[in-house]
């Protein structure tokens, strides 16, 4: 009796729904139910998109009403770098650069892009994944990415294209994982979808030089190692919501936080209320001058104006044919060499010189750049130039190599050439200076 009800009830519930009438053991209309409803849950919408995107554009809008300018009205070439964008020399003083960099995006065309690829495919995770996993695969598949372009390339880098990566590589890994579980009618639109993003990928990696595409492939390797470590239960196909896991939850939460406190370094970055990392001086020896240079600065050659950056090269032998060049992550550069070559157009005075004490820099400001320079002798002249919204920042590290410079005493024209004393940067400096 117990059987021949739930015999009628099953027919019932198929009329209802409109499926074929069929035996028991007939499972068409029990697959194409099941079917109907994981498109149903594929289709549905949430507010996890708008979150998403909505936060990348408060991030690219802050930096476009607070960051800097350069004379010309534009943003400044500095602001993104000074935001957090991802740049190698920086990384090690301030990890927080993996997470500020997925919100910061490069012009208004950066940002749509991304904004469009995480929209979509954020939604189809959220709805696939659940929101938690969702968030994770953003957050830190996009850190993980610019882990990977750490690895590969030392240009700075900026976009939440790593995250959409990450996104795409967790959906594919999930649908390999239940293949058999799918509905069989998307699998051709989701192949051409994958294809055609495939061949877009490959266009952009051949045609443009500025795509990031060790972020991209970190990315996607993260997206799909991070769905494995996950689980396979996923929401899809579960027949009522079940709570979040807790682990899920607490790693989640991690996450957002430790995207919104980026945030607001980020933001303190932009607005120049954070201070450069200081960088560590070391004293290198040069005919007659002994000077403590920044130990993690790129040092080369000045050529045509500008430093050309040879790693590895011996400190000396850079000296030997031209003016020794320094670069900083920020473009500021410190040069040691001739006069006339370091600072062309400036006339030799002895009145330059660093004798008697002579503790300040000269200098001059042409548009965006600031220019600092100091005479030390006839061989020797250190010049600073730096964009002139940083150029306070570096006072401190100036002072120390001023204060701990010691020229040799070798006679120069009858005259002995003095020692630069000890200067402490708190002092005032001495009467007549």
């Amino acid at each position: 009796m117990a059987d021949d009800t739930r015999y009628r009830l099953r027919r019932l519930d198929d009329r209802e729904l409109g499926l074929p009438e069929g035996p028991l053991d007939d499972p068409a209309p029990i697959d194409r139910l099941r079917d109907a409803l994981i498109l149903a849950r594929l289709l549905r919408r949430s507010l996890l998109p708008a979150v998403l995107t909505g936060t990348m554009l408060v991030a690219w809008l802050a930096l476009e009403l607070l960051g800097p300018r350069s004379v010309s009205g534009e943003l400044h070439p500095a602001a993104l770098l000074l935001a957090g964008a991802k740049e190698n020399a920086l990384l090690a003083d301030e990890p927080w650069r993996l997470f500020a960099a997925i919100l910061l995006h490069a012009g208004a065309a950066h940002f749509l892009v991304n904004a469009a690829g995480t929209w979509f495919l954020s939604q189809m995770a959220d709805n696939v994944l659940g929101w938690a996993r969702t968030v994770i695969l953003f957050i830190v598949g996009g850190a993980v990415s610019f882990l990977g372009s750490a690895l590969a390339s030392g240009a700075p880098s900026v976009g939440a294209s790593g995250s959409v990566y990450a996104l795409l590589g967790g959906l594919i890994t999930a649908a390999l994982l239940n293949r058999r579980r799918l509905p069989k009618a998307p699998w051709p639109w989701l192949a051409g979808f994958g294809l055609l993003w495939v061949v877009l990928s490959v266009v952009f990696a051949l045609t443009t030089h500025t795509t990031d595409n060790a972020a991209h492939a970190g990315g996607f390797v993260a997206g799909a190692v991070l769905t494995l470590a996950m689980g396979r239960r996923l929401p899809l196909f579960e027949l009522e919501p079940a709570p979040t896991p807790l682990p899920l939850l607490t790693v989640a939460a991690a996450c957002i936080v430790a995207l919104a406190a980026s945030f607001a370094l980020s933001v303190r970055g932009m607005t120049l209320a954070a201070d450069l990392p200081g960088p560590d001086l070391r004293e290198v020896t040069f005919p007659g001058l002994r000077l403590p240079l920044p130990s993690r600065w790129a040092y080369g050659r000045l050529q045509d104006h500008r430093c050309q950056v040879e790693p590895g090269t011996p400190i000396a032998k850079l000296t030997s044919d031209s003016p020794l060049c320094a670069l900083d992550p920020y473009g500021s550069v410190l040069v040691l060499g001739r006069a006339a070559d370091v600072v062309p157009g400036v006339i030799l005075d002895p009145s330059m010189m660093a004798e008697n004490g002579l503790r300040s820099f000269l200098g001059s400001s042409e548009g965006d750049v600031t220019r600092r320079w100091l005479v030390l002798d006839r061989q020797w002249t250190l010049a600073f130039n730096c964009y002139a919204i940083l150029a306070d920042k570096y006072d401190d590290m100036l002072s120390r190599i001023l204060g701990g410079m010691r020229l040799s005493s070798a006679t120069a024209g009858g005259r002995p050439r003095l020692s630069v004393p000890e200067a402490d940067p708190t002092a005032a400096p001495p009467p007549g200076t």
